[in-house]
Formats: C-alpha cells, structure tokens, sequence
C-alpha cells in the first residue's frame, strides 16, 4: 500500500525526498492535485506504508513539518 505525507512547499518536499532516500527509504515527489492544494499543500511524498512510521520519525527529528499522512 502507498501512503502519501503532504506538505505545504517543494522545497519541504525537496527535501524530505533527499533525506529519507538517504536513510535508505524510497520515497518520491509529487505535485498534488485541487483536494490537497485547498487544504494548502502543492506537494507531497509517496512512499510505502510499511515505511511510515520510520519517515515520520525521520522528518521530526530533522523537524521538517507536514500537513497530512494518508493511505492511497
């Protein structure tokens, strides 16, 4: 299962990409689409599930904020 984490910038999600791949956690960089950017996210990262826990603990402790974490 993927999940997506949202954020209200690319250079947040930039640079959550560049820090969870280097942690060993495949991640990616998306653009979203309308439902997210009227909450005020533009971009997100998609990684799998089993991953979260581990890339959310990853982003606290470099405290890189984010907005939402959902199941695709």
């Amino acid at each position: 299962m993927t999940c997506l984490i949202t954020m209200r910038s690319e250079t947040y999600a930039l640079r959550a990409e560049r820090v969870l791949k280097n942690r060993g956690i495949s991640a990616k960089k998306i653009k979203l689409d309308g439902e997210y950017s009227l909450r005020g996210c533009s971009y997100g990262i998609q990684l799998d599930c089993r991953n979260r826990a581990v890339a959310l603990s990853v982003l606290n402790e470099i405290n890189l904020p984010y907005s939402d974490i959902r199941s695709l």
